[in-house]
């Protein structure tokens, strides 16, 4: 409904049906409408049906009709017919019908009213489909519009209720839209009307509801024609209040106003400043009907003047009028420069001539070195600059030099533009000497004052052609001080400083001083700085250093040895870096020498934060024996006493050569099968082998250490001497020393399963690890308990099985452990491998697995094989396994209809397949009824006495057994039997054969119907008088209606039209009546057969069906010897009596079954002959 929606709406919505959404704004109401809809059908997919009533005041509702003020539309705005009905003018109230296409399952309906004040007032009613309204009333809107007319402006005054609820306001003359603009301040919208008449004003709500108004407009509300249209020059759009400049190649674009002009017949005319029209003033005049846009330019043959333009054409209210435009100046004249003055003198005039200046694109600026100098830097440089100002008939612009200018390239660059964009330039450029004076020392480099007794003098050279000596001057600094030493410090510090003289002797313009350090300055770091500025303003600075240095530096080596062996002995196996120090306040590394064994090597050095302390640091060393030295001589000559350390560096540990027979050793964490035997070559190339530490451990975890040592050539174990060769409990160990390595040999002559690990260190301290997992079983597995497999499972050669069974085998190793039990049945090449019982990893299983896994009658070998590979004997045991049942196949013979009824006799054939057959059983049935022996040879059923054997011809291991079976030929009843077989493993099989009904009996069949009192039966004919019931009986057990056929015959034709009820059945009686109404001669047939295929005797039955009277067509008299003879008729009419014998004739007719007798009633017929004498 929106937020425009009045408050006073009440909506009552049923259930189901039509949903009205009514948007209402504009005049206030005094009426109330009401609308009820009474049905909306769908016809199609879109297509509906709309039925409502509308009750309201007469006001409101007295005008509508199919053009105005009643409008229906679809939202794709298509106008829906309707029609109107039933108007009560009493109560105002009548109905309207309308169908059409939803296309989005909405009807919108427009109630719009007319008042006196020129605005309409619309009421929408949007009706959706899918649900109803019951009632629907609308009250009075407050919600309204304030619309005035003010200074030729339509002004919409909207207060803050009206404002948040309006969505978009618009104002159009004739359809076409005028620009708006809003003051937000004062509330109101605006838009200016250019013609006299009704303008409409629109406000959209939230709701999509719309407010409408018609404000009248007169011909003294219009602004200024001249507003009419817009004129733009080169893309811009020029104010009216503007004399518009442009030049011969200017393209111009008038814009009309579209809710003013007509789009079409537009023409326009150059006129002078007289307002007389130019002929051919305009070229390139482009202008498009439907186009409010026309483009020109003025005729290049124009000289510079005052032009306007007149533009002719229709309003939208159909009036030719006229519009001049303000003055186009026309300007071909390009601006005109003059330069004055010279940069010399100190400035640079500028005057520029033209009558259309643009001053804002008119301007001087100023670049050095080809960068634009800012107001600051102009400052900076000297340089004032005042742009274009209006003199009396001319502008003019300056650049004052105020002082010597640095060095550089200035460009002044200087741009005038008019107003149509044609520009004058000028640019002038001119240099500025920018080179400074050119400092020297004799000596750039620092200098040391040497400590020889002798006075040290530093001189220093100027070049420059402006040498200006009072902005020249050499200030000296100590060490870190940043203020400069006095007079007085200088001569303090033993320091002389001679002025600078003119040296022409050396080079013109060159100026010369000296400073002089005596042979008793003091100590220190001292900077000379020389600063010299020319009289061109450019400066140049240069500075050195002297050191006065007369104390000898200070040096040491230091290590980071670490590590259990001491310093002192010089034996290391973690020397990281070699520290070489000097101390010196002016150190200089081409002073410090550092030798490695006698041979000097690069060093770099750095400083020690915060002291005069410099070191460097020597990292990575290889292994070996060093002797470092370190000598330093300084700049001033001082010389110190050299430093020396010698060092031996090992960090390489004991190498081990571990080989097995000669070999390389590879733990591979296997087993071995053999005796092993390991050579352990130790070898150390600086430090000295120290001493080695076997140790054993072993599975049961004890552990055994053997530390072995040399002194003097002589092997010794754990601290004792021992010969070349120490045994212990099936180990042996040799050892001796050859060119400086230790041999050493571990045999093993048992099984074990142990851990040989080494510990080796040298002299250094230097560690080497190493172990081997040493498992070597020199014995077979074993089967532990193997006979009891055959009392676990109660078997012997010839016991056959058929469920899952478990083969369990118990084994044994006391060291590599049984890896894997395997076996193989007969015939097979490879083995396969039993499973493991996970908490008795000694125990394993073989689960069911026979060739084929279903059948097997062979042998089963096994064998046990450890982890070091030892295999054991293979054994046997004798297996017959059978979990296949047997497989039985029923061979059928026999005619049959539907594979179930049998009229002959039945044969069958049973075949058991079967690996180790055992027995099998046949049990028959009749009726459902289990047969014993007796009554099977009672009922005639002959079956094989034995089974016949035959042996597969693909697989000589199965077997095919046989019986016959064959149902007797005479004996009506449902058969069936089934078989039952079991093999020696005791696997059982059931099979059921299909049932065979066998029927040799034929159906027995008979027509009847029941005689009525006046029916009449002669010689198998059959005269009824009434509709009758004809019943169709037949005996059969085996019987099924669908085999039944009934066939009509009417009087000579198939006939079908009769009463046909279903088939009835008792047991084996079964009955179908047939009711027949009509007239005719009958003749009705059964045939058939039962579900064996017997055929019953076809059976027949004729009659006749009369229930129409006979008719009497005439009775006759004829007197005895007279030809002549009367009818009944006339005798009685005439009241004729007869005196003769007379003769008498009835004729009489059926239709149907024909006459069949007459009737005479003598009281009717009494002739009587009277004889008169």
């Amino acid at each position: 409904m929106g937020q425009y929606m009045s408050k006073e709406i009440i909506k009552k919505v049923s259930k189901a049906g039509l949903v009205v959404a009514v948007g209402c704004a504009g005049m206030p109401f005094s009426s109330i409408i009401e609308a009820t809809t009474e049905g909306i059908v769908q016809t199609d997919e879109q297509q509906y049906e709309l039925t409502m009533k509308l009750t309201g005041a007469a006001e409101l509702l007295n005008h509508i009709d199919n053009n105005t003020g009643f409008i229906l539309k679809n939202s794709a705005g298509i106008v829906l017919n309707y029609k109107v009905t039933d108007y009560d003018e009493a109560t105002n109230t009548f109905r309207i019908t309308t169908s059409g296409v939803l296309t989005d399952g909405k009807i919108f309906l427009n109630i719009k009213e007319k008042n006196n004040e020129n605005y309409i007032t619309d009421r929408q009613f949007e009706l959706h489909k899918d649900s109803a309204l019951q009632e629907l009333t609308l009250a009075e809107s407050k919600e309204d519009l304030n619309i005035n007319i003010e200074n030729g402006s339509i002004k919409v005054k909207l207060d803050d209720t009206v404002k948040s609820s309006i969505k978009e306001i618009t104002c159009s003359y004739k359809d076409k839209s005028l620009p708006s603009t809003y003051d937000e301040s004062k509330k109101f919208y605006s838009f200016e009307p250019g013609l006299e008449g009704d303008y409409t004003v629109k406000a959209t709500l939230e709701n999509e509801s719309v407010i409408t108004k018609i404000v009248a407009v007169k011909a003294e509300d219009i602004k200024s024609k001249a507003a009419d249209f817009s004129i733009q020059h080169d893309g811009k759009e020029m104010e009216w209040t503007d004399n518009v400049v442009i030049s011969d190649k200017s393209t111009c674009k008038i814009s009309l106003k579209p809710y003013v002009w007509k789009d079409e017949n537009i023409t326009l005319q150059l006129l002078d400043k007289n307002n007389n029209v130019i002929d051919n003033g305009l070229e390139n005049v482009i202008h498009t009907d439907g186009s409010y846009d026309i483009t020109f330019q003025l005729n290049s043959s124009l000289s510079d003047e005052i032009y306007k333009i007149k533009l002719t054409g229709k309003n939208l209210n159909e009036e030719e009028q006229s519009v001049v435009s303000n003055q186009l100046i026309l300007d071909k004249t390009a601006p005109v420069l003059e330069e004055s003055g010279a940069v010399e003198s100190g400035s640079l005039v500028y005057t520029l001539t033209e009558a259309n200046l643009s001053l804002e694109d008119s301007k001087i600026w100023i670049e050095k070195d080809g960068k634009e100098l800012d107001g600051k830097s102009l400052s900076e440089v000297g340089i004032v600059v005042t742009q274009f100002t209006k003199e009396e008939n001319y502008y003019k612009a300056e650049a004052k030099f105020t002082k010597s200018l640095s060095g550089g390239i200035y460009t002044v660059h200087v741009q005038a533009t008019d107003k149509t964009g044609k520009q004058a330039t000028m640019k002038k450029e001119f240099e500025v000497e920018s080179i400074a004076p050119d400092i020297q020392f004799a000596i750039p480099e620092t200098s040391f004052a040497k400590n020889d007794g002798k006075p040290h003098t530093e001189c220093v050279n100027i070049t420059e052609e402006n040498f200006d000596a009072d902005n020249t001057s050499i200030t000296i600094y100590k060490d870190e001080s940043e203020v400069a030493l006095t007079a007085e410090e200088l001569n303090k510090n033993g320091i002389t400083i001679e002025s600078f003289i003119e040296k022409t002797d050396i080079k013109d313009n060159v100026m010369s001083a000296n400073i002089i350090f005596s042979d008793t300055a003091s100590e220190g770091t001292y900077t000379i700085t020389v600063t010299s500025t020319d009289k061109h303003q450019n400066k140049a600075e240069a500075s050195k250093t002297v050191i006065v240095d007369r104390t000898t530096a200070g040096l040491s080596i230091d290590t980071d040895i670490k590590g259990n062996t001491s310093e002192k002995e010089g034996i290391t196996n973690i020397l990281s870096s070699i520290t070489f120090s000097v101390d010196e306040k002016n150190f200089f590394e081409d002073e410090a020498v550092i030798r490695i064994n006698g041979d000097e090597i690069e060093s770099s050095w750095n400083r020690e934060e915060g002291t005069d302390t410099y070191r460097a640091i020597l990292e990575n060393l290889e292994e070996g024996k060093y002797k470092f030295t370190l000598d330093y001589t300084d700049r001033a000559g001082n010389k110190a006493e050299q430093k020396v350390k010698e060092i031996i560096y090992d960090k390489t540990p004991v190498q081990v050569d571990l080989k097995e027979s000669g070999k390389e050793w590879k733990d591979d964490g296997k087993w071995r099968t053999k005796a092993a035997a390991f050579t352990y070559t130790l070898e150390d190339q600086y430090a000295g082998i120290e001493q080695i530490t076997y140790r054993m451990k072993e599975a049961n975890g004890e552990v055994k250490d053997y530390k072995i040592t040399f002194s003097d050539g002589n092997m010794q174990i754990n601290g004792s001497d021992v010969s070349h060769v120490f045994n212990d409990n099936g180990r042996s160990i040799r050892g001796y020393i050859e060119n400086g390595k230790w041999i050493i040999t571990i045999e093993f002559t048992e099984s074990v399963d142990t851990i040989l690990s080494y510990s080796c260190t040298d002299k250094a301290n230097n560690l080497s690890e190493g172990e081997l997992h040493l498992k070597q079983d020199l014995k077979q597995p074993e089967f532990e308990d193997f006979e009891s497999l055959f009392e676990q499972y109660n078997m012997d050669d010839s016991s056959w099985v058929n469920n899952a069974y478990t083969v369990t085998v118990n084994t044994k190793d006391d060291f590599s452990k049984v890896e894997r039990v395997e076996y193989q049945w007969d015939n097979e090449t490879q083995w396969k491998q039993a499973v493991m019982d996970k908490e008795n990893l000694n125990r394993y299983y073989i689960v069911n697995d026979v060739p084929n896994g279903k059948m097997y009658n062979g042998s089963l070998y096994m064998r046990v094989t450890d982890y070091a590979g030892n295999v054991s004997d293979t054994k046997e045991i004798h297996i017959n396994l059978d979990k296949i049942a047997p497989v039985i196949d029923i061979q059928h013979t026999g005619n049959a209809r539907n594979d179930t009824y049998y009229k002959e006799a039945v044969k069958d054939i049973v075949k058991i397949s079967e690996h180790s057959f055992d027995s099998a059983v046949i049990n028959f049935y009749k009726n459902g009824t289990l047969l014993s022996g007796q009554n099977v040879v009672k009922e005639g059923i002959k079956v094989d006495d034995e089974w016949n054997k035959i042996q597969d011809e693909k697989n000589p291991q199965l077997f095919h057994y046989t019986k016959n079976i064959q149902f007797p030929s005479d004996n009506d009843g449902a058969y069936t039997y089934e078989v039952n077989a079991q093999d020696k493993a005791q696997n059982t099989t059931k099979k059921s054969s299909q049932t065979y009904i066998l029927d040799y009996t034929d159906p027995n069949a008979a027509i009847s119907f029941e005689q009525k009192q006046n029916d009449k039966f002669t010689d198998n004919n059959y005269f009824l008088q009434d509709a009758v019931t004809v019943h169709f009986d037949v005996e059969e057990h085996n019987f099924d209606k669908d085999l039944m056929e009934i066939s009509v015959m009417k009087d000579g034709k198939a006939y079908e039209d009769y009463s046909l009820l279903a088939w009835t059945s008792a047991g084996d009686h079964h009955r179908l009546d047939l009711t027949f109404a009509k007239e005719g001669h009958y003749t009705v047939t059964l045939h058939g057969s039962d579900l064996s295929g017997r055929k019953l005797k076809t059976q027949s039955k004729t009659f006749v069906i009369d229930h129409t009277l006979p008719e009497i067509e005439k009775i006759t008299f004829k007197e005895k010897n007279s030809n002549a003879a009367a009818s009944l008729a006339n005798a009685i009419s005439l009241g004729r009596f007869f005196q003769k014998e007379v003769e008498v004739k009835l004729y009489a007719k059926d239709t149907v079954s024909g006459v069949d007798q007459i009737y005479f009633i003598m009281t009717v017929l009494i002739i009587t002959i009277i004889k008169i004498q």
